[in-house]
């Protein structure tokens, strides 16, 4: 091989070059073990700090709104925290070159896709900083072909995403990423905000409790969505909260602070709900020795009953692998599946003792 045939097919360690028969490094294969020596760097730090003052311009809607004139150098690194080999949190101190105002931020950087304590610890310990960055390496999009559980995680990661843009203008979520410079001679690390911008109206931030709750309420989704692509619907139970599909009865997971839940419920007020509780009860009970069960009574729900299938923290599960949380999520499937077809069963040989409008629903479907 001569000269030219080694510059053609070589990539220089530093990354200044790459030939065009060969595919683009990832951003930890371009930057290498050391990757964390490379966000400690001022130069650096100013370049993401670019596209987050390009970002508050965006999300303030006014062009004219004073936090999009701002512009920050490094003033000083306040503290750095290795959090495993895939993760690194930094503190740094800008100043505004208009006002020379000093202002606190946290970086906190992972090698891999956003990692789900990455939002916790931005939402519910901001450690006194005007915002936080959320800087993740691996693209969130879902291409044809991605693996179901990596596919679903990333799903329910943007989910998240929506909500946390919702909650707060101080929480940013920043790609980094290989692109091509000097018309494709040359490659560097470049930063781009998440597509999501937020919107104009604010929700208030829920408590970490309800907060997790809902994030594997939208993981579930999901991989509802991802896996067995429609909903179960049946004449009588379905466990689809689709407004359009009214059925008597519906089966739903409900992540709580004590624990997974299996839920059964019916929203509108058939007249023979009050007279089935206690023969509801009575049979699920035989099915579900081992658990807690709770009649509720919620707004908007005629009927409810909660089964206790575990009293793990939901934190046990959100802080799991992607696979394990996809295993997880297929075990809570079969559980929801188990429950509806026991209602069926119970309902199967169900004679009634006068006409009512729920099994007059029920034959005239």
């Amino acid at each position: 091989m001569n000269q030219e045939d080694k510059e053609n097919n070589a990539v220089e360690n530093n990354g200044d070059k790459i030939p065009k028969s060969i595919k683009k490094p990832s951003v930890l294969e371009y930057l290498g073990p050391d990757w964390k020596e490379y966000f400690l760097k001022p130069e650096t730090i100013e370049k993401i700090f670019k596209t987050v003052v390009k970002l508050r311009r965006m999300r303030t809607f006014d062009k004219m709104y004073s936090l999009g004139k701002i512009n920050y150098e490094f003033a000083e690194m306040a503290s750095i925290t290795h959090l495993g080999t895939n993760r690194q949190r930094i503190i740094v101190l800008l100043r505004d070159t208009k006002s020379g105002l000093i202002d606190k931020w946290s970086i906190d950087i992972s090698s891999t896709i956003p990692l789900w304590d990455q939002i916790l610890h931005a939402l519910y310990y901001a450690d006194d900083c005007t915002g936080t960055l959320i800087l993740y390496f691996e693209d969130l999009s879902t291409r044809e072909g991605s693996k179901h559980a990596i596919a679903v995680e990333k799903k329910a990661m943007s989910n998240a995403f929506e909500d946390v843009f919702s909650f707060t203008e101080s929480i940013y979520a920043i790609q980094a990423s290989i692109v091509s410079c000097d018309r494709g001679n040359t490659i560097e690390v470049a930063f781009d905000n998440y597509p999501c911008l937020g919107s104009r109206s604010r929700k208030s931030i829920p408590s970490r409790i309800s907060f997790e709750g809902d994030i594997w309420d939208s993981y579930y989704r999901s991989f509802k969505n991802s896996v067995f692509k429609e909903d179960y619907d049946s004449r009588l139970v379905t466990d689809s909260n689709n407004h359009l599909r009214k059925r008597p009865f519906l089966v739903m997971p409900v992540w709580t602070e004590e624990g997974i839940f299996m839920r059964l419920y019916s929203v509108d007020k058939f007249s023979e709900i009050t007279c089935l509780n206690k023969d509801i009860k009575e049979e699920l009970s035989k099915r579900y020795p081992e658990c807690e069960m709770e009649e509720k009574k919620i707004s908007g729900i005629a009927y409810c009953i909660d089964i206790q299938i575990n009293n793990a923290p939901i934190t046990d599960f959100i802080e799991s692998p992607t696979r394990a949380k996809f295993n997880y999520a297929s075990e809570i499937h079969q559980q929801q599946m188990a429950l509806i077809k026991h209602v069926e069963e119970i309902f199967q040989d169900y004679v009634p003792k006068s006409s009512s409008s729920f099994m007059g629903w029920f034959s005239w479907h």
